[in-house]
């Protein structure tokens, strides 16, 4: 969980399906009702277990999530969750600018390609910048992501 300073909101992937009422417990102590950017780095279970959760009890402003599927019942349960709300999915990938303010960054370096061998070189990586600081969150992104 990001709190930006304008006071947007950016959620990087939810964790297991089993984690809900703690990620729910969170955002509700944390006067959390609208999740401005939520991004799905990779289709993971423990990446994206509670997001349909997330989706069905929180307003969303925009989604992402890389170029990648699994053959899972929670990935299935996401995309339902996202269509039952009438959202999009935007797609995740270098190069893609979420916020490109003079003191705020937040863009995509990864992933880069759409024809990986390994389900987390799909991994949306995300680098977020404040005025001289910056931080990088990399889900599961391994030595290919990291090398391109």
């Amino acid at each position: 969980l990001i709190q930006l300073p304008d006071g947007k909101i950016v959620l990087i992937d939810g964790g297991n399906r089993g984690d809900w009422t703690f990620i729910d417990q969170y955002l509700s102590k944390q006067n959390i009702s609208t999740i401005d950017y939520l991004i799905a780095t990779h289709p993971h279970e423990d990446h994206i277990g509670s997001l349909p959760n997330v989706i069905k009890n929180y307003q969303i402003g925009s989604i992402y999530m890389p170029k990648a599927v699994a053959n899972t019942k929670i990935y299935q349960d996401l995309l339902l969750a996202i269509k039952a709300k009438g959202y999009q999915v935007n797609t995740a990938s270098a190069g893609v600018k979420l916020i490109d303010s003079k003191e705020l960054k937040l863009i995509f370096i990864a992933p880069s390609s759409t024809g990986y061998d390994e389900l987390n070189n799909y991994s949306a990586v995300a680098k977020l910048t404040y005025k001289s600081n910056s931080f990088l969150f990399t889900g599961d992104a391994e030595d290919t992501s990291e090398a391109e």
